[in-house]
């Protein structure tokens, strides 16, 4: 917890924060710069035709509405054959603007709220359907107990082996990281983790270590984002839903 801490407060106060725009077919964010002009002329004609109501104003303005309707078409073209060709490696691009572009929302509907499936009583707000997931995920859920495991014969059960996590591996292992990959409960982006992975790889490795040697967990690993995936049947009930989670990186 005190290393994630001061990780946090270096992002917060060294790392700037840059809010990018949703890109979608309505959004003009894709055109290139002639584009832009184009559609600042067709505003000002717009407005221009509002004041006047000359006619050929008007006619001006269709004829550049058309123009920059082909080019935004062009655009849109290009964006999803830039995104096609980079799916591969980026996957969460592609599907980033997959869902932008759905005409449904795929939603967690109102959920029985017993066993009993009774349509009568059932789940009111977000809270409450988050409350019946997490009972029934629960109830599932497989509680390992601790156990020995039976070592062959050939190995020796007082050998003392020791396992070392040295920081050049772990720095490798953090530069391969794909910068694309979505940060977990803990918020910390995997890009920070490429551009500090030298830095903070001896720590890292400190950490490493003591959770091996004493076999404990540190308690942020042990969070997770869950996202409810529909799988079949009945959409109301709790049970035909599978849990998917996000855990930190």
């Amino acid at each position: 917890d005190f290393f994630l801490q001061k990780l946090q407060k270096i992002i917060e106060k060294y790392v700037p924060i840059k809010k990018t725009p949703d890109i979608n077919k309505k959004s003009y964010t894709i055109l290139s710069r002639n584009g832009k002009s184009i559609l600042k002329k067709k505003q000002r004609l717009w407005k221009l035709y509002l004041r006047t109501k000359d006619i050929t104003i008007y006619q001006e303005f269709r004829k550049v509405s058309n123009q920059l309707r082909l080019i935004t078409r062009k655009s849109v073209k290009e964006l999803e054959k830039n995104i096609c060709q980079k799916a591969k490696t980026n996957s969460k691009s592609f599907w980033k603007y997959v869902n932008q572009n759905r005409k449904f929302r795929t939603v967690v509907p109102d959920l029985y709220n017993t066993a009993a499936k009774d349509k009568t009583n059932m789940t009111k707000s977000d809270t409450e359907k988050a409350e019946v997931l997490v009972k029934q995920y629960s109830s599932v859920f497989t509680n390992e107990t601790d156990m020995i495991w039976d070592l062959p014969n050939n190995v020796n059960q007082n050998e003392n082996i020791r396992i070392h996590f040295d920081s050049i591996t772990i720095a490798k292992k953090l530069n391969d990281l794909s910068i694309n990959k979505s940060p977990g409960p803990d918020g910390i982006n995997s890009r920070i983790l490429v551009e500090l992975g030298d830095h903070i790889a001896p720590s890292l490795s400190i950490i490493y270590q003591k959770s091996f040697d004493t076999a404990t967990v540190p308690s942020k690993w042990k969070e997770a984002n869950i996202t409810p995936i529909f799988k079949k049947g009945d959409k109301k009930d709790p049970e035909n839903y599978r849990p998917v989670s996000l855990t930190s990186l």
